[in-house]
């Protein structure tokens, strides 16, 4: 399933605000280990990839002249 510029940009955006945070978090009996850094930013460049790939790609163009307009 193909995913939209906006999907992408929102998990993006949900990475990186996970990025840097507690190892392991505790809440009661249940724990959560979140994935190493690297994980963390192998994802984040296949995501990054993905935008890129989705987003329009504009071109300039320069006129140049020898005789003026």
């Amino acid at each position: 399933m193909a995913l939209t510029l906006e999907q992408l940009q929102a998990q993006r955006d949900a990475l990186l605000a996970k990025m840097g945070g507690h190892q392991t978090v505790t809440e009661g009996d249940r724990s959560v280990t979140h994935r190493p850094q690297a994980d963390q930013e192998a994802a984040l460049q296949r995501i990054d990839a993905e935008i890129a790939k989705l987003s329009p790609q504009t071109k300039t163009f320069t006129i140049q002249t020898s005789r003026g307009l």
